[in-house]
């Protein structure tokens, strides 16, 4: 998680020296103690730069890395051989994008535009083994209000509590 390495100030992970070394390089985005949006395409964005920054040198690691690194090589990193592909037979976890929006523009490399030029708002849809969980701004399976009311209470008790305790 690039973005929580850099919020601990953990160090930067060289991917290119790993993925040279053929080593399975998945993106993830940790938790919300280290990193508070859990953002993947965020994530990609900086695995993406980072490593050219570090070594000067903007072909290190390309696009198409990325993306694998953010979708199949998860599922392989979990031992998973039905996902990482949209195929008969594997698991459908799926995320769709607007790719409609402004940024997204021109439209002749997708992938670069994903890496790239897409954020967070664009998702319009997320499935998880087939069931959506998140479609047009709308969770499906979950209270969102009631999540966001629980999270505060708890984020309250426990400061009441550090307070208390010192």
């Amino acid at each position: 998680c690039p973005a929580s390495n850099l919020k601990l100030g953990s160090g930067i992970c060289d991917v290119y020296k790993l993925l040279k070394s053929g080593v399975n390089v998945a993106i993830g985005t940790d938790s919300v103690a280290s990193n508070n949006n859990l953002n993947m395409i965020k994530e990609m964005f900086l695995c993406a730069l980072l490593p050219k920054g570090l070594h000067n040198d903007a072909s290190v690691v390309s696009e198409r890395d990325i993306l694998k690194m953010a979708t199949v090589n998860g599922y392989k990193a979990q031992g998973r051989e039905d996902s990482g592909a949209i195929k008969a037979g594997y698991k459908a976890d799926l995320c769709v994008l607007n790719i409609e929006s402004e940024h997204m523009y021109p439209q002749t490399d997708m992938i670069n535009n994903l890496v790239y030029a897409a954020d967070g708002a664009d998702v319009v849809l997320t499935m998880a083994d087939g069931r959506v969980l998140y479609k047009d701004g709308e969770f499906t399976t979950i209270d969102i209000e009631k999540v966001k009311s629980t999270v505060n209470a708890a984020a309250s008790r426990i400061i009441s509590e550090v307070k208390k305790n010192g």
